[in-house]
Formats: C-alpha cells, structure tokens, sequence
C-alpha cells in the first residue's frame, strides 16, 4: 500500500493511478499521461485530482483509454503515435483540450 502512495507522490503534477503510471512507462508514454493529468487538473480549477482510471485496448494494446469521469472513457491515447484525443476530437495543446472541455461541461 505504501508503494503506490508512494508512485502517487512521485506525480508531483496531478493524480496518476498506479496501473496507468506503470502501463505507460512500459510503453514509453509517461511524459504524455503526465501532461493529461496537468490538463485535466488545469481545465477543472483544481476540482478533479487527475485522471480517475483507465485501460488499454488493441491488438497489442496500443491504444490507452483514460477516464476523466468514472468509466468516461473520455481520453484515446494512442501510444504508437502519440496521438491524444479527448471526446473524438484530436488535441495538440490545453488550448485545444480547455475549449472540449469546456464545451462538454465535464
């Protein structure tokens, strides 16, 4: 139990489960899951804590699935590209995830 408060600690940018945080950094993609969870805590005002769960999906699981809300499946991560994409539109920066979000009252 102490490990994973632990890992949750070591995300001094927001909340991180420790599945999450353990996927991504076997499939090189920590950086990006960091910048999520700081968009995600950013866009809410400090409400939300961070990403609340997820899974991986694909043939060689390369598509990483994110939940703002419980079992939202609000964020495709596609690891392989690098690719984010929040409610079925693409985002490169917080200006494009803020406006989404904001859009979809989340």
């Amino acid at each position: 139990m102490l490990k994973k408060f632990e890992e949750f600690l070591m995300i001094n940018e927001a909340r991180v489960p420790s599945n999450i945080l353990e996927f991504s950094q076997r499939k090189g993609c920590t950086s990006t899951v960091k910048k999520i969870a700081k968009w995600i805590e950013k866009a809410s005002g400090g409400k939300r804590q961070g990403i609340s769960g997820g899974t991986a999906i694909g043939k060689y699981y390369d598509t990483l699935v994110l939940d703002v809300n419980y079992q939202g499946s609000e964020i495709y991560l596609y690891t392989d590209t690098d690719t984010i994409e929040f409610c079925h539109d693409t985002v490169d920066s917080y200006q494009d995830f803020k406006r989404i979000w904001d859009e979809n009252e989340l």
